[in-house]
């Protein structure tokens, strides 16, 4: 077994106990006893709890992905954190600090350089989460890791430290050229090089005195007073170096100056491999940008981690913009919001590094919005657009086709304008028949969008009815494009043959028709009856608005045509049926002997 040895032990351990915690990794489980440093799951949890009491997610108790699979929180905790090897201090687990899990540069952007990876990083994960979510037999564990990864890319943009830097090839460039010197741009503010505002530095830790402003000018040279970075780049490069000798893509492509100035902890191992005889992990554990970081977490959780504001809606972050509908319905409504995510991340850096003195004074303040920044990428990836489809027979026309008929509900506060909703019955996996058509005002909360077409298709066959709903959300980050979809198979009872009464028999009309006079309105005389096998049956009528129910039997004499309905205990109508056994009429006489027609249609 492997013991830790060398010349900076005593001090690491001191530094354990008498600072916050000063492990570098904002997703730290904690290890034998040392203070967890889980930022990124913090972030998480308060994220996920928002997105859950979203109206969007009432009901749904998690996450939904389009499978009926439902999201919980520990399934996104587990694609993030990281532990710590006591022999190495090397960061492993399913997160995306973990050593060679990521590229350095997927964890930096500068915004005003515009290097570094952060940003489409997230929107890869973004991607692949909102992608996956969508297919009726998606990835699921793509899917929750894209959640987890694009929330942790995202989160990244809110600490100062990710927001400096360049690629390791500029850094090795300089390195050579002996230009040692970093501007601003890519520095940052010389701020930066204290982890502690003054309120926040460790109890028990005096700096202002005159030995360790001596220290502190001794060890500033290199590492970053009047700009000069020297000692930064040279560690930087002998981790890079040591990295390329264990083999695959190397992962520190990176140089962010404050993450390589631990020097004062070094630590060693015993019989270390050759990528671990030529680093020194404490550089980076104690490193100005991981204290930072274990500060802020520290600071975060004692001012009583992330509270939910009730005095307003819903915290979304203004920087969110929705994509454009999709109009066209192209079913990737998820692409173009995809795309969106580069934008957002773009401009929470942006933000980020205009505030950035606000944000290095006040950690906590960042890791709150970046909650919220959170909240609102998750919320994007889903709708507040649901439709609700019935179809059934028009029963004036009952073998005509079909009446379509959707209610889009509307599960947000803010009403959806501008929509539009495409239509489409398919058979056999192509579609018949569609039509769009647009929504006459906004679809709100209380009321919700209705539309209805009458499809003509044949009744007696199966369907597939789908809609798709697109329109707009000025505030809500929301991915604008609903579905839904219901398949219609026809009632067998309602399913026959329609033969001309000439070609019929008494069996072909059992079933349920409608009735009408073709001499009265339907507002004066309408009804319903079911012809039964047995040769009873029963009726409801409605005359000038009263109801009458009835039952007694009915006969059909093909030889002659002749149709009778006699009711019970009296009452009879009798004559001679022309038409189809799905509409036709019977022109005879009543009981009293007065002529008349009897139209009876399924």
């Amino acid at each position: 077994m492997r013991r830790i040895l060398g010349r900076g032990v005593v001090l690491s351990l001191a530094l354990l106990t008498v600072a916050p915690s000063v492990f570098p990794w904002g997703a730290f489980r904690g290890k034998l006893g040392l203070k967890v440093t889980d930022t990124h799951q913090l972030i998480l949890s308060a994220a996920y709890n928002l997105l859950t009491s979203d109206p969007r997610m009432a009901g749904v108790f998690g996450i939904p992905l389009a499978n009926g699979r439902i999201v919980r929180l520990e399934d996104i905790l587990a694609y993030e954190g990281v532990d710590g090897s006591l022999r190495t201090l090397t960061p492993y687990g399913p997160g995306p600090d973990a050593e060679k899990v990521s590229l350095y540069s997927c964890h930096w952007f500068n915004p005003l350089t515009g290097q570094g990876r952060a940003v489409v990083s997230a929107y890869d994960q973004y991607l692949q989460f909102a992608r996956e979510a969508s297919l009726a037999s998606p990835n699921e564990q793509a899917a929750i890791k894209g959640l987890a990864w694009s929330a942790h890319f995202l989160a990244d943009m809110f600490v100062p430290y990710h927001l400096v830097g360049m690629p390791v090839e500029e850094a090795k460039a300089r390195l050579a050229a002996r230009n040692y010197i970093i501007g601003e741009n890519e520095a940052g503010p010389a701020m930066l090089a204290s982890p502690y505002p003054q309120e926040s530095q460790p109890q028990g830790i005096v700096f202002d005195n005159p030995l360790t402003r001596a220290l502190g000018a001794w060890w500033s040279a290199g590492w970053g007073a009047d700009s000069n970075f020297k000692e930064a780049l040279a560690v930087f490069s002998s981790h890079h170096q040591a990295a390329a000798t264990a083999g695959g893509v190397n992962h520190i492509d990176w140089f962010d100056p404050w993450y390589w100035n631990g020097n004062l902890a070094a630590s060693h191992v015993a019989n270390p491999t050759d990528y671990e005889a030529n680093i020194d992990p404490g550089q980076v554990l104690f490193s100005s940008h991981a204290s930072y970081e274990s500060n802020g977490h520290a600071r975060f959780v004692e001012g009583g981690g992330y509270a939910p504001a009730f005095d307003r809606p819903h915290p979304y972050d203004a920087l969110w913009k929705n994509a454009p509908p999709d109009y066209s319905f192209t079913g990737q409504a998820w692409q173009s919001q995809a795309w969106q995510v580069q934008d957002f991340v773009t401009r929470v850096a942006q933000r980020t590094r205009d505030n950035m003195e606000l944000c290095w004074s006040r950690p906590e303040v960042g890791i709150r919005s970046s909650v919220e920044a959170v909240y609102t990428l998750w919320r994007s990836a889903f709708t507040a657009l649901r439709p609700i489809l019935d179809v059934g027979r028009d029963p004036a026309r009952p073998n005509d086709g079909l009446v379509v008929q959707v209610i889009v509900q509307n599960h947000s506060y803010e009403a959806c304008r501008d929509a539009r909703i495409r239509m489409t019955a398919s058979r056999g996996g192509a579609v018949v028949t569609e039509d769009v058509q647009s929504f006459p005002g906004p679809i709100t909360l209380n009321e919700g969008g209705r539309m209805s077409w009458f499809v003509q298709v044949n009744p007696n066959e199966e369907w597939l009815f789908a809609v798709q709903v697109a329109g707009v959300y000025d505030r809500t980050p929301d991915l604008q494009y609903g579905v839904g979809w219901v398949p219609y198979r026809p009632d067998p009872q309602e399913v026959r043959q329609v033969r001309a009464v000439e070609e019929a028999d008494a069996g072909d009309f059992v079933g349920q028709y409608a009735l009408g006079d073709p001499a009265r309105s339907q507002t004066t005389y309408h009804g319903s009856v079911v012809f039964n096998a047995d040769g009873t049956f029963t009726s409801v009528e409605f005359l000038d608005g009263r109801r009458i129910d009835g039952k007694g039997s009915w006969t059909f004499e093909p030889a002659g045509l002749v149709f009778t309905i006699s009711w019970s205990p009296g009452g009879r109508f009798r004559g001679e049926t022309s038409g189809n056994t799905a509409d036709f009429a019977i022109a005879g006489h009543w009981s009293d002997g007065k002529a008349g027609t009897l139209r009876i249609y399924r």
